[in-house]
């Protein structure tokens, strides 16, 4: 007769340097860590499988960035002081009444009223509607860097034929780039796959919270992945990674993010190598 005895091991990881984190890159969505006691699962063990039980990412990835190419509003009005403007939108994490906020500040700096332009948005279409002051002024979506693909608008020109003028996106805004956030590792090749493919996925995180606020995670039930390849080897160096649902990395902003890991495995004991009664 033979006994199945249950193992399970917790790890908590952070990306924070102060705490071992090490070879932190690409805007703090990577991180490796070296393990003064390795991962070690025994040759004979059976039915590996890791799982997260908890974690804390800051939602803060921009969705406007120098590095996404959309951080720039052209326009033309005839208002005073008249003429054409280029304002640049700080890189962030932007929500359209955020961004309209901005957009708001930056043209009173330039000595124009404020609701030159105001954006809005329509819950029906998912369009955003941008309500132009004056008649003739116009917003310029062709430049290079241009928020036409967050707002929803096409490679254009838009001009208001009349004031007080409410232009619709012909396309649904885009500010929700990250639908999720994925954390992988090279723990285990196997993991949560996405559709058909493998690339170590240890969980997917909802995003719960609003920009600029904590995602906390703490699922009612785990999401066990096999994690087989683990038996028999010894993990001591392990990279992290955190991703978009695209598996494009998150920038952080500087803010860290943790979780703690769970491995479990099964140990198959025979009349042998059990110890005998007194």
């Amino acid at each position: 007769m033979s006994v199945i005895l249950e193992k399970e091991q917790s790890y908590f990881f952070s990306s924070d340097p102060t705490v071992g984190a090490i070879q932190i890159q690409q805007n703090g969505s990577v991180f490796s860590v070296a393990l003064n006691t390795p991962i070690t699962i025994p040759r004979g063990a059976v039915d590996a499988q890791v799982a997260i039980n908890s974690a804390a990412i800051w939602y803060v990835n921009p969705n406007i960035s120098v590095q996404l190419t959309n951080n720039e509003f052209k326009f033309t009005t005839t208002a005073a002081p008249a003429g054409t403007y280029t304002i640049t939108i700080p890189d962030g994490l932007y929500s359209l009444d955020g961004l309209n906020n901005t957009l708001s500040n930056s043209i009173v700096n330039l000595g124009l009223p404020s609701n030159l332009f105001t954006l809005s948005g329509d819950d029906a279409t998912q369009s955003t509607v941008i309500t132009f002051l004056t008649s003739g002024d116009s917003i310029d979506f062709t430049i290079t860097n241009s928020l036409k693909t967050i707002l929803g608008f096409n490679n254009a020109v838009y001009t208001a034929p009349s004031a007080n003028y409410n232009l619709y996106s012909p396309n649904p805004a885009a500010f929700n780039a990250d639908n999720s956030y994925l954390i992988s590792s090279n723990l285990t090749s196997v993991g949560i796959p996405i559709n058909n493919q493998s690339f170590g996925i240890l969980v997917n995180v909802p995003i719960t919270s609003s920009p600029g606020s904590q995602i906390i995670y703490q699922p009612a039930n785990l999401v066990w992945s096999d994690a087989t390849d683990l038996i028999g080897q010894t993990k001591q160096f392990i990279t992290f990674r955190l991703t978009n649902q695209s598996l494009i990395p998150i920038n952080t902003v500087g803010e860290t993010w943790q979780f703690t890991l769970i491995i479990k495995w099964k140990l198959i004991l025979s009349n042998e190598s059990l110890p005998l009664k007194p």
